[in-house]
Parts: structure tokens; C-alpha cells; sequence
């Protein structure tokens, strides 16, 4: 038998003789050797040939995630071969570039004269982009005039292109009135408007093209190229920031179809990842009355549904911020008659948040009773309290309570807790009137 008082020393420890089915492992202790052999498997491993980078960096690139229209969202289908289009520039290395090209001290003709043909291939690359954006700073329009012929049939491809979209853009807010007029029309005629605008790096130009327009003729192309796809750019990831530089840029009235259109459509785009982000820039640039009577009128036809979708509740937060309390009222008042069915739901949960706050800044009587429908009230309190939702809205209310509505909730609540007998009721109350200071 082995000695309990016996020590082993981590040096005295010996393996030996290990098989395919078993393994006998000897242990030295104190000068007694004894042996010990236990039946181990060993399982022969399957050894997997190793995958090149280049085949791994494939098979990651074609993961395609197929998008649903309807929805806007992406549904993974597995591998497939790659179906988008891939913006990346062309590998061009730097030694393709003369180091005497890149003088900045040289008029934009001279390096016209210098590069001959080679103007996109240079536009294309990091340090040539970089370079050309600094010497269009003391650009002619004769030169852009040059650059656009030159450049005709490739400007659809540079402006999608990772560094070419940087030189289109800074080039663009030189150009004068005649030279935009052509950048749309070479849009117009290649039907790239919306390509363009879905484009990641193409998005950036329209948008350049829109910030920089000081004519209704130009207002009048952008009108009729994207009138009829507004909800498809809308609800797209890089175009949404089209049609929301026409609402920041256009005044009243000459956004009128994107007015109308964000009213026919407020409930889908409230809705939507990318369409809510539309409806908050309308929001935030609307002023008029008419509108905001519009917006506010929609926001009550469908409060139920917007409050608690996952995007549709910061619609409801952004009003309540921009148009304030009084005018919110009637959205305000539909949502406090319904403040536990509310409070209790992941999403609407902020928005009742957001209007104890309104209360609690602009009216001390209605705040007032809403606090009491939530704590005085047995079931509505409980009701709350039970859910994770409806706790964090307790939770924030009493930081905003006064202290002598503080002292009344408080023996309330004690009251409450010495009468419950079930004890996650207890639990739950005890941290709330901890958090009763």
C-alpha cells in the first residue's frame, strides 16, 4: 500500500514505454518504483492535405449573401461564384509611376505633357491619386476640360474605383456649371445613376455631384434620374445617403417629390436599417408646419407598430427631440395610456424612456400622474417589475422623482415588500427601494 505522508516530487516522475494500447508509467517514490499500466486508445487522426492561402482567401470571397428586395436583408446560401462586382483598383506597382511625374510644382499642363496616356492608370493607384487631388488646388478649367476628354470613357469606372472615387470627387467641386452638366449627362447616357449611387465608392461622387449643384437644370436631372427608384435607394445601404444629401441640400419647395414620397412610404422606411436613417435627416430638416403636422400624423396612424419595431422606435425618440413635448403631445398621450405594455418590450421600452423625460421637463402634473400609474398602481408595479423591460424604466423614473415623491413610493414600496410572500417578488422589490435614495 502507498504511504500517505509520502510526497511526490515533480523531478521524481518518470514516464516509460508507451504503446499503441497501453501505456505503463513508472512512479520513483521515496526508492519504491512501482508500476502502473493503463489501457489507453489511441485513435489514428485524419490528416487534412493544408489549404493554400490563396484557395482559403477564395472560398472566403465566394461566401455570397443573397439579398431579399422585400426585405433588404441577407440570407447566407452557402458558396457560390461571386456574383458582385468587386471594387478594388488595379495592381499597379509603385516603380510604374516616374518620380519625375510626381512634381508638385509643375503646372497641371506640364504633367498632362509628362503622363500622355497614362492618366487613368495613374489616377488608379494610392500615391497617384493622392498626388493628382493636390495639384487640382491650382487647376484650370481648361485643364479640367482636358481631363474629361481624356478620361470620357472611363469616368463611370473611376468614379467606382477605391482611389479614383477620391480624385473624382475633389475634381468635382472645381468643376463649373457646364463641366457638371457633362459628368451627368455621361451618367444619363450610360443609365449609371442608380449604379452609381449603390456603388460603395460611387456613392461618394453622386453625393460630391449633388453637394456641389447651383442650377435648377441639374436639380431637374437628379429629379428625373431617381424619382422612380427612391425606395430602392432608400432602403440600400451607401444610395440612402444620396437621397438624404437631396433633402439636406433642396429647400422647400423644391423637394417636394421627396416629400411626398417619405410620407406615401413613412411606415416601410421607418422600418427599414437604412430607410429609418432617411426618415430621422427628414425629420431633422423639416421645419415647415405643414410637414411636421405630416410626420406627426403618420407617427399616430401607426405609433403601435413604429414604437415597437427595432428601427421604427428611434423614429418616435427623434421627433420627440426635434419637434418637442407640445407638439408630440397626441403621440405622447396614445403611448402613456399603454405605458406598461410599453415599458415591457425590448424596443419601445427607450421610447418611454425618452417620454418620462419629456414629462418630467415640460409638465410636472402629467409626469406626475404617470409616475404614480406606475408605482402606486399594484398590478402596473408589479407588472413591471417583473420584467427586465419594464425594471430598467422604473429604474430611470425614480432618478428623476423629487425627493417627496421619493419618501411616498418608498413606504409604498416597504409596504408592498412586508406583504409579499413570494420571494423573487421580494428580491426584485428590495432592489428597488435600495434604489430609492
Amino acid at each position: 500500500s502507498m504511504n500517505s505522508n509520502m510526497m511526490i516530487k515533480p523531478s521524481s516522475l518518470k514516464r516509460s514505454n508507451v504503446s499503441n494500447t497501453h501505456k505503463t508509467v513508472s512512479y520513483n517514490l521515496a526508492n519504491n518504483t512501482t508500476n502502473y499500466t493503463h489501457p489507453v486508445s489511441y485513435e489514428p487522426k485524419m490528416i487534412q492535405p493544408r489549404q493554400k492561402l490563396s484557395e482559403r482567401t477564395l472560398n472566403k470571397k465566394n461566401r455570397v449573401n443573397f439579398i431579399n428586395p422585400n426585405t433588404n436583408m441577407g440570407i447566407n446560401l452557402g458558396y457560390a461564384p461571386v456574383m458582385t462586382k468587386k471594387h478594388s483598383s488595379k495592381s499597379i506597382p509603385r516603380e510604374f509611376i516616374d518620380p519625375d511625374m510626381l512634381n508638385l510644382n509643375q503646372t497641371f499642363k506640364e504633367f498632362l505633357d509628362i503622363s500622355g496616356n497614362k492618366l487613368s492608370t495613374i489616377i488608379r493607384t494610392s500615391i497617384g491619386s493622392r498626388f493628382l487631388q493636390k495639384m487640382l488646388d491650382k487647376i484650370q478649367e481648361d485643364d479640367i476640360n482636358t481631363i474629361f476628354y481624356q478620361l470620357s470613357d472611363e469616368i463611370i469606372d473611376l468614379m467606382c474605383d477605391n482611389y479614383g472615387n477620391y480624385f473624382m470627387q475633389k475634381i468635382i467641386t472645381k468643376c463649373n456649371l457646364a463641366q457638371r452638366i457633362f459628368l451627368y449627362e455621361k451618367l444619363r447616357e450610360e443609365h449609371k445613376f442608380i449604379f452609381i449611387a449603390n456603388d460603395i465608392a460611387g456613392t461618394h461622387c453622386l453625393q460630391a455631384l449633388i453637394g456641389n449643384m447651383k442650377s435648377e437644370k441639374e436639380e431637374k436631372i437628379i429629379r428625373d434620374n431617381l424619382i422612380d427608384h427612391l425606395l430602392e435607394l432608400s432602403c440600400n445601404i451607401n444610395s440612402t445617403h444620396v437621397v438624404q444629401k437631396i433633402v439636406e441640400e433642396l429647400k422647400e419647395p423644391k423637394r417636394d417629390y421627396i416629400n411626398q414620397f417619405v410620407i406615401m412610404n413613412f411606415l416601410p422606411l421607418c422600418k427599414d436599417v437604412n430607410g429609418i436613417c432617411l426618415i430621422k435627416k427628414f425629420i431633422s430638416e423639416n421645419k415647415e408646419e405643414a410637414i411636421t403636422k405630416s410626420i406627426l400624423l403618420c407617427l399616430e396612424k401607426d405609433y403601435i407598430e413604429i414604437t415597437q419595431d427595432q428601427f421604427g422606435n428611434y423614429a418616435v425618440q427623434h421627433a420627440v427631440d426635434q419637434f418637442g413635448y407640445s407638439k408630440c403631445y397626441n403621440i405622447i398621450r396614445l403611448i402613456c395610456k399603454n405605458i406598461v405594455y410599453f415599458a415591457n418590450q425590448k424596443f419601445s421600452s427607450n421610447v418611454v424612456d425618452k417620454i418620462v423625460i419629456a414629462l418630467h421637463h415640460n409638465s410636472f402634473n402629467e409626469f406626475s400622474q404617470l409616475i404614480q400609474a406606475m408605482f402606486m398602481n399594484n398590478e402596473n408595479m408589479f407588472e413591471m417589475l417583473r420584467n427586465k423591460f419594464g425594471m430598467f424604466v422604473l429604474m430611470n423614473s425614480i432618478k428623476l422623482i423629487n425627493m417627496e415623491q421619493k419618501f411616498i413610493i418608498r413606504n409604498f414600496l416597504i409596504e408592498k415588500l412586508n406583504a409579499v410572500n413570494n420571494i423573487e417578488d421580494q428580491t426584485l422589490l428590495t432592489r428597488l427601494v435600495k434604489s430609492i435614495q
